[in-house]
Parts: C-alpha cells; structure tokens; sequence
C-alpha cells in the first residue's frame, strides 16, 4: 500500500501461520481475491491496522474483510510498554529481516512500486514482495511475545499455558 489513504493499495499480503500470499495490483488483487484468501481465518492480526490497513481496504474493497476479531499488535505493545512503529519493536524483540529487506521502510516500499511501474523491473516487485511477507510474517512471533508477556503481566497462575 501507499502511506496515503487516498493511494492506491498495491499489494495485500496474508500469511495463515503455515503459508503466505499476495494479491498485487494489476495482477490479481481484488475485492475477491482477498475475501479468499482470508476465508476460514478467525482471527486477524495487524500492526496498526485498525487505523491504516484495515479502513483502507475496507474503502477500496468494501466487505472483503470478514467481520472476526482483529488484534493490532501496535495497540497491545504499547499496552505491554512498546512504543514505535513495527520496525522499531522487531529490532526491540530481536527479530531480524532477511539482508535484502533488512533496513527498508514503507516510503522504499513506495519508491520500488513506482520502479516496478515505471519500468517494469521485476527486481523491484520481487524485493516488495518479500517485504510485505516479512512485515507479516513477523506478526506471529510478535504476537507470541506480545501476548505471553502480558499474560504474565497479569500473574496467570500458569504463565499462559493452559493446563
């Protein structure tokens, strides 16, 4: 997507904790497209969605998302005493980027997307990709430690772990 909310949104990625996917404008993104690939989820996991991803998609391709419970990453790692933004918190929680995607932000997401626009460089699509995978990709260990360490915030009786 862009950082806009009046952008055009470019690519929406899904990953199902065994598998990711996306769907890329001009190719296979739609309205669809995205109901499908998040058929039979239960739950959705974003990092500022709830203000950005989320509404966004919802205007460009209204009741694509289901309606099942979402949890914003960005909201309970404030709630656990993160601040920042998703880079920031995986750096913070030790997690680490493949070297090609290691550093990038959303703004050169945006600028590959114009490359790949303008040119058609195939390069420049490929390392979106596998940015856009690692922004959700990292959603998941974020989310175990996330929720662990609120869970035993609260003093669990059994640290989290159901017995």
């Amino acid at each position: 997507m862009g950082l806009s909310r009046y952008a055009p949104i470019t690519v929406v990625g899904v990953y199902d904790g065994h598998e990711y996917r996306a769907a890329v404008r001009g190719f296979n993104l739609s309205g669809e497209e995205i109901s499908r690939m998040l058929e039979g989820a239960e739950m959705i996991v974003t990092f500022n969605g709830a203000t950005f991803d989320l509404p966004m998609i919802q205007q460009h391709y209204p009741e694509s998302v289901p309606s099942i419970p979402h949890l914003d990453l960005r909201f309970l790692g404030r709630k656990a005493g993160y601040s920042g933004g998703l880079k920031k918190l995986e750096r913070t929680l030790g997690i680490r980027r493949p070297d090609e995607v290691q550093g990038m932000s959303g703004d050169d997401a945006v600028r590959l997307w114009k490359i790949w626009e303008r040119e058609g460089n195939e390069n420049a699509l490929k390392l979106i990709l596998k940015y856009n995978k690692e922004d959700i990709v990292n959603l998941e260990p974020i989310a175990e430690i996330l929720v662990s360490r609120m869970v035993r915030s609260c003093g669990h009786p059994h640290g989290g772990n159901d017995q």
